[in-house]
């Protein structure tokens, strides 16, 4: 819909704003001037055009408040009026009129109430009333209220005896006032979203321009152009919140008024469209094919679809009553109504509903949930599918209720027009008429279908039909009927009998016979059956039963003739046939070798029997027809066979075996009786056949003591014999087995072989492998843990599976065996075995023990004696050394003197250079003695300190780890003290560093670094060497200390080292020697027990 022009009022209002901003600017310029000249005329009038602005936004608001929307503006009205009331109280006293003469300091308290009373209204409406609606009495009594609280208080002050000073309160109350104006310019902002921008600019330029004067008064005394300002700030105050109450007052209702006149614009046009919607659905729903074809289900999808794109609806459906007028039940379903498609709702739950739509056109339910029709149903339809409005328009048929029509809205409340009840009446008609049109074509559909299969029924029956009017002429006839009377090709509709008969090859006298026995139907006015024989072209006579049904209309005249034929031939052939049969039965009946007797259920009598049963009981027929059934059996039997009888007749029993049976003679023989029961000679009687079981049961007699003797020798035996089929059934079993299991025969064949006769340790599927092996004729021999299933006890047993066959079918055949004794013996056996092995195991052990430490004290006692022998040899270099030592320090010495001698008192780099000459000499007279003392062999364990013994080792090898560029790292956090042998664990530390040396050396050929660590720690000295030289490979880690291996025998290495080391360390001084890898290399680790505080 294109937007609505703007009205004239709206246009002119644009245009009053500004000449209204225009002329309040002038007026303010106008009343500065006036104030520059005269101030007391300024003043009055400044006061004048507040009391008169004051007056006018009443007056304006009050004429105005029914269509004002928001109480805050009343509020305001009626704030300036009390304002302005104070002020022409104000005017009045000043210039000394009458009755309100007044001090000064009074009239300027009245002034200062003023303020406080606007700027606390508007500060109370801007934060309490705004977007409220108040009523005029409640506003009176608020603002009037709080005008007269602020008038008794100046009032109590001007009469109070002791006239407190005014000068406090004027400066509290302009203070006061001007937070207040700031309180309601921060209430209005905030509730700005509630007003027009434009009222919230005046507003706020109001607040604005009042707080301003409120603060200019507040400083007085002041210059008197600031006066003038602040004067001048009050006007505009008032003028500002003038402009908002005209705004608000009048140009607020000629909008609303326009908004009104454009809102029935809009509803006028949105009506138009939707008449033009609902007329185009109607003229193209009569349009459609569906409802031309009687296709109700078809047309009424599209009605739906057509219904809510013309309501703009979310859901619809079609309800139909069901045929014993109980219930609704939704046949189609359109939108979100397709889920309901087969539900029912039951209008006994919904009588006023159900009577409401029987007889209403259209139900409408704005607010179907409190609607008195349709909140029955509230909770159980609408609630749960979010109905909130409905049009229900009830269809019917052939004037009763056939279904209803659900137009439904979800979402908010919906207001329906008169135009849209009528179109969901027009909806509901246009389904009236797709109804009766589809019952029509349904009619006429089955009326075409019944037509058809009646014709196809008559073709289809075997049996001859036909159909004659009153005056004998064919109607209707089947195939069978024209094939009867040789009428194929011959026209025969509308022709009698004797019409037909003369002009057709067909059988004349039949045709003639039909005649006559037609008038004798319509004579009697029944139903008459009648036998006719027609002959063929052929020669062969067919013979009919023929049945005639006269039809009459209401008032007795004749209507029609029904002729139904049944052709007897082959029925009379039959019979012929059965008394042949008959014939042989009796012969057969007469020959058979098993006892038949016929006996009557009635009189409880034998009535027939053959020429088997007489000699079988030794009777005449004649005698034996003369007994009753149980005079068959013995005496004893007597009771047993009147119940079996009875048992038979009832059709309960029909086979029963091994009956003893008694003889004329008094003998006694067991047959097996056959019987059923039957009708004979029109009454019930039974059938019984008698087998003589005699030789039988001497046969089975002779089996079952077979089985017997079979039975004492398979219970005899020494083992265990299971008989079971291949998925471990158990077939039979002896007594052996259920003494070694422990159980009884009765519950024997219930247990499973595999699950309680068997271990639960034992390899799963087993069996059932070995079972499959010996039913392929294969024989398995083997050993199995069994099991008890009562108390779960463990045994091991011998088994032999062998296939066999029994009865016909193959079976296995288990023979267990209890080995557990013999196991246990040969355990015992095995166990003293492995005593023996045991020991002599141990034997061998101690004598490789014994010698592997023989062979240690050698190495160890050929090491001390090198080192004993090497020590001797550097004591002898060390003697050969002193001497050339000793001379060539004599010979630094007399050099000395002869330069001093010669240079005199410069001789001082000569006896820095003598300094350091005996300083190396000392020095390898000292390592000389070093090396002597290292190697001399220790005689007894004595305490001595861990880091001593290192630093010996040190000095032995630093001058060949710096020739190689390893840097050494001692770190000693502690100084622990050991008992031992110092020299040996010297030697130890020698050769790790020396290891270490040889591992850097050859996997970092620029260099590496030792880090030597010493610390005491829970009781043990702990030493860590550290390197950097790629660590021990993995594969030899476990090897390193054994004897004679290295890593190194192309360069010399023995493999005993290590092997010493560790000797070393663990057996003569009691501690352990680890070895580990680190991140880039391996550790040492050397623990040894402390001797005491170092």
């Amino acid at each position: 819909m294109p937007p609505r022009p703007a009205s004239p009022f709206q246009n002119r209002r644009t245009g009053a704003s500004f000449v209204g901003v225009a002329a309040v600017v002038l007026g303010l310029l106008c009343l500065g001037l006036v104030g520059v000249h005269d101030y007391q005329l300024f003043h009055v009038l400044a006061e004048l055009v507040c009391v008169v602005t004051g007056a006018a936004m009443f007056l304006v608001i009050w004429n105005a408040r029914a269509s004002v929307e928001h109480g805050f503006f009343l509020v305001l009205g009626l704030s300036f009026l009390y304002a302005a009331g104070f002020d022409a109280l104000h005017l009045l006293a000043a210039a000394g009129l009458g009755p309100f003469r007044m001090p000064p300091d009074t009239l300027a308290l009245f002034r200062a109430a003023s303020r406080i009373l606007l700027a606390g209204a508007l500060c109370a409406g801007a934060w309490l009333l705004q977007n409220r609606v108040i009523s005029t009495a409640a506003a009176n009594l608020w603002v009037g209220g709080a005008a007269l609280a602020l008038v008794l208080g100046v009032s109590s002050r001007v009469l109070s005896p002791e006239q407190p000073a005014a000068a406090p309160l004027l400066l509290a109350g302009r203070i006061g006032a001007i937070g207040l104006f700031a309180a309601a310019g921060l209430g209005l902002w905030r509730n700005r979203s509630h007003l027009s921008p434009r009222i919230v600019r005046l507003l706020l330029g109001s607040l604005a321009a009042l707080a301003l004067s409120g603060a200019i008064i507040a400083l007085d005394p002041v210059p008197p152009w600031l006066r003038i300002a602040g004067q001048a700030a009050k006007v505009l105050g008032y003028c500002l919140s003038c402009q908002a109450i005209v705004v608000t007052g009048i140009s607020r209702p000629y909008d609303l008024l326009f908004r009104e006149i454009g809102l029935r614009e809009q509803d006028l046009t949105s009506r138009m469209v939707r008449l033009n919607a609902q007329t185009r659905a109607i003229f193209d729903l009569k349009s459609l094919e569906a409802l031309e074809i009687g296709e109700f289900k078809a047309f009424a999808a599209t009605l739906l679809g057509r219904s809510m794109a013309v309501l703009g609806l979310a859901r619809t459906g079609v309800w139909v009553l069901s045929p014993d007028h109980d219930r609704l039940r939704c046949l189609l379903g359109g939108g979100l109504g397709s889920g309901d498609e087969g539900k029912e709702l039951s209008l006994a739950e919904f009588p006023i509903y159900f009577q409401a739509i029987t007889h209403e056109r259209v139900i409408v339910a704005g607010d179907a949930l409190t609607s008195p029709l349709t909140s029955g149903f509230a909770e159980t339809y609408l609630r749960e599918r979010g109905i909130v409005s409905l049009l229900h328009a009830p269809f019917r048929f052939s004037g009763r209720l056939a279904g209803v029509l659900c137009l439904e809205h979800t979402g908010a409340p919906r207001r329906w027009s008169d135009d849209e009840l009528a179109f969901a009446g027009s909806m509901a008609d246009m389904l009236s008429l797709a109804l009766e049109t589809s019952e029509r074509r349904r009619a006429a559909r089955e009326l075409a279908e019944s037509e058809q299969r009646l014709r196809s029924l008559l073709d289809a029956m075997p049996d001859p039909v036909c159909f004659k009017d009153a005056k004998g002429r064919w109607i209707v006839a089947n195939q069978a009927q024209i094939e009867a009377f040789g009428l194929a090709g011959v026209h025969w509709q509308g022709q009698t009998d004797a019409a037909l008969a003369a002009h057709t090859a067909g059988d004349a006298g039949a045709f003639a016979a039909a005649a006559a026995t037609d008038e004798r139907t319509w004579a009697t006015r029944e139903v008459s059956v009648f036998g006719m024989t027609l002959t063929t072209p052929a020669g062969q006579d067919r013979h009919f039963d023929v049945i005639k049904a006269p039809l009459f209309h209401e008032g007795g005249q004749p209507k029609g003739l029904v002729i139904l034929s049944r052709d007897i031939t082959a029925y009379r052939e039959a019979l012929a046939r059965l008394r042949e049969t008959n014939e042989e039965l009796e012969a057969i009946y007469n020959e058979t070798s098993d006892g038949l007797i016929i006996a009557d259920v009635g009189n409880r009598s034998i009535v027939r029997v053959n020429a088997a049963a007489c000699r079988m009981f030794g009777y005449a027929p004649r005698q034996l027809t003369a007994l009753s059934p149980w005079d068959l059996h013995p005496t004893e039997e007597r009771e047993r066979s009147l119940t079996l009888f009875q048992e038979i007749a009832a059709g309960r029993l029909r086979l029963l075996e091994d009956i003893p049976c008694r003889r004329k003679g008094g003998g006694h023989f067991y047959a097996d009786i056959s019987a059923q029961p039957i009708t004979y000679g029109g009454r019930p009687a039974i059938l019984g056949f008698y087998r003589d079981i005699s030789e039988r049961r001497a046969a089975d007699e002779a089996v079952k003591a077979s089985e017997d003797r079979f039975r004492r020798v398979f219970n005899s035996t020494y083992d265990a014999i299971f008989l079971h089929d291949t998925t471990g059934r158990i077939l039979d079993l002896n007594d052996k087995m259920l003494e070694l299991y422990g159980v009884r025969r009765d519950e024997a064949e219930s247990f499973s072989i595999e699950r309680d006769y068997s271990a639960p340790d034992n390899p799963p599927g087993k069996l059932s492998e070995y079972w499959r092996d010996v039913m392929n004729g294969e024989d398995r021999f083997f050993e199995w843990k069994a099991r008890r299933p009562h108390d779960g006890s463990l045994f091991y047993v011998e088994v032999y599976l062998r296939r066999i066959v029994l009865a016909g079918r193959p079976v296995i055949l288990a023979n267990v065996r209890d080995v557990t004794e013999r196991k246990r013996v040969l355990a015992a056996l095995a166990a003293r075995q492995e005593e023996i092995s045991a020991l002599n195991r141990d034997l061998s052990r101690r004598v490789r023990e014994e010698t592997e430490k023989n062979r240690q004290k050698d190495i160890l006692l050929l090491n001390q004696t090198r080192l004993a022998a090497m020590g001797e040899m550097i004591g002898n270099i060390a003697h050969q050394w002193r001497q050339p030592l000793n001379a060539l320090s004599i010979l630094l010495a007399n050099l000395r003197f002869e330069y001093e001698s010669v240079c005199g008192d410069e001789t001082h780099l000569l006896l820095a250079s003598h300094r350091q000459a005996g300083e190396i000499l000392r020095k390898m007279s000292t390592t000389i003695d070093d090396f002597r003392n290292f190697f001399r062999p220790d005689k007894q364990r004595e305490p001595f300190t861990v880091v001593e013994a290192i630093s010996d080792a040190l000095l032995l090898i630093e001058a060949s780890l710096a020739q190689h560029d390893v840097a050494v790292r001692f770190i000693a956090r502690h100084n622990p003290r050991v008992r031992g042998f110092r020299g040996e664990f010297s030697q130890v530390v020698l050769n790790l560093l020396s290891n270490a040396k040889d591992a850097i050396l050859a996997n970092r050929p620029g260099g590496g670094s030792i880090t030597i660590r010493v610390m005491a720690r829970l009781g043990q000295a702990v030493i860590h060497i550290t390197d950097n030289g790629g660590g021990i490979r993995p594969d030899i880690r476990d090897r390193i200390f054994d004897p004679y291996f290295t890593t190194k025998s192309a360069h010399g290495g023995t493999g005993l080292g290590l092997y010493m080391s560790k000797t070393i360390i663990e057996d003569h001084l009691g501690g352990r020697l680890l070895a580990t890898n680190t991140r880039d290399g391996s550790r040492l680790t050397i623990r040894i027990p402390l001797n005491g505080p170092a």
